[in-house]
């Protein structure tokens, strides 16, 4: 019996889409087989049969070697990633062994928030105003330059963590002291500020696919509360949005794979980059985009890799939208009312929870807060928007309270 040729991940996202890359090679008729440094982080790979080596995933030699020990056993169809920390690994794997892959170049400069910036800048591109900062000594000069409120995150990163919108001085201060401290990055970046939606291009070799509707929480924080695809959008925005995109992926050789590129319209309409990433989006929004085009980025992504890659083709018209569940509070959340509910409303696609109950909740203004989600499929954006919304409003989560009384053996719930 023939046997099917490998595709290998070096790690995987522990959330959103991962999961689906395993199920799409399989498809495909390949075998996937991950490579990761802890695989007990992957929580999901207790329901698969999915082949796992464990390897130090930061070491090239190390890759080069494993890889070679699996070309010896079967073929290798492809190497690839779904998650953000590995891409650049990635690209450096698949150049070295002749395989599919991005631009080492383009993914290395996406990756650093502030190589990307001067490489906007040096090719005429509008670009907000930024700074790298390399010590904290360093943040009047930079606040003063840019002009308040400035955010301030970390030059490599995702799912918003270590971001935040800073008004003054002193906060900036602050949070770059914070990035320094908790991040193994040597520097931080300070950024203007643009008010307004969010959206952003997912785009498939150099092509965008479509344009994403973002939510998000309550500033300081960055915090993706939801999405909606199609955007709804004036033509002329839509336009110019595309235009730019285009534009920026010819510059920077942003012309393989998936691409997820954030934006907002400035004060004046005109597109601004906020991050681009050099991989498929986050967020679930590459099912948002399969459920209202029939778009399947996850599986276009793995023909790609591994040499059967062709143009995507929308052949749906549809609206898809997710919202996510989010605590309000920390605490130990002992049950969530509502979930079948929730599954009844109209329109609604999925519910669902991302870890089992009880649950201890410690927020951090970043993706990692989202507990749960709902998708809602529908006719209009309109629809499917306001379906996922009144769907997620019938879900209540019930906190466990422990206070000083609670020690003496009182125990108390409240939603």
């Amino acid at each position: 019996m023939m046997l099917r040729p490998y595709v290998v991940f070096i790690e995987s996202n522990t959330s959103g889409t991962g999961q689906l890359f395993f199920a799409a090679a399989r498809d495909l008729n390949f075998e996937p087989i991950l490579l990761a440094k802890d695989p007990q982080k992957y929580a999901f790979l207790a329901d698969t049969e999915i082949g796992v080596i464990d390897c130090d995933t930061s070491d090239l030699g190390n890759l080069l070697s494993v890889c070679a020990q699996l070309a010896s056993l079967r073929p290798v169809a492809g190497i690839m990633t779904s998650s953000e920390y590995f891409v650049e690994m990635v690209a450096r794997l698949t150049q070295k062994l002749g395989f599919s892959g991005p631009s080492l170049t383009a993914v290395s400069m996406c990756r650093n928030k502030g190589a990307l910036r001067r490489a906007l800048q040096s090719a005429g591109l509008e670009t907000l105003r930024f700074s790298e900062i390399a010590h904290v000594d360093n943040v009047r000069q930079a606040v003063q330059q840019i002009g308040l409120p400035v955010v301030v995150k970390p030059i490599a990163g995702s799912g918003s963590i270590s971001v935040r919108l800073c008004l003054n001085e002193a906060e900036a201060e602050e949070q770059v002291t914070h990035i320094f401290r908790t991040d193994s990055s040597t520097t931080a970046l300070l950024e203007e500020y643009v008010s307004g939606t969010e959206y952003s291009v997912e785009v498939f070799n150099g092509e965008p696919v479509g344009i994403t509707r973002k939510h998000l929480g309550k500033e300081p924080f960055f915090v993706e509360t939801g999405h909606d695809f199609p955007a709804a959008l004036a033509p002329d925005a839509k336009n110019d949005i595309l235009r730019y995109v285009r534009e920026v992926c010819e510059e920077i050789g942003l012309d393989w794979g998936a691409v997820h590129i954030e934006v907002k319209l400035d004060q004046k309409s005109r597109p601004q980059i906020i991050e681009i990433n050099p991989r498929l989006a986050g967020g679930f929004i590459p099912e948002l985009v399969r459920l209202a085009s029939g778009v399947n980025l996850v599986e276009e992504s793995v023909r790609l890799s591994t040499g059967l890659g062709r143009i995507p083709k929308v052949t749906r018209y549809r609206f898809a939208s997710i919202q996510f569940l989010l605590p309000e509070r920390n605490g130990r959340i002992s049950h969530i009312d509502g979930i079948s509910d929730a599954w009844d409303s109209p329109n609604v696609f999925a519910v669902r929870l991302y870890k089992p109950l009880p649950l201890e909740v410690e927020l951090r203004g970043d993706f990692r807060d989202r507990i749960g989600h709902v998708i809602t499929l529908a006719e209009t954006g309109k629809k499917a928007s306001e379906a996922a919304s009144a769907a997620l409003h019938m879900i209540s989560p019930s906190y466990v309270e422990t206070d000083e009384a609670s020690r003496g053996g009182k125990v108390h719930e409240c939603a």
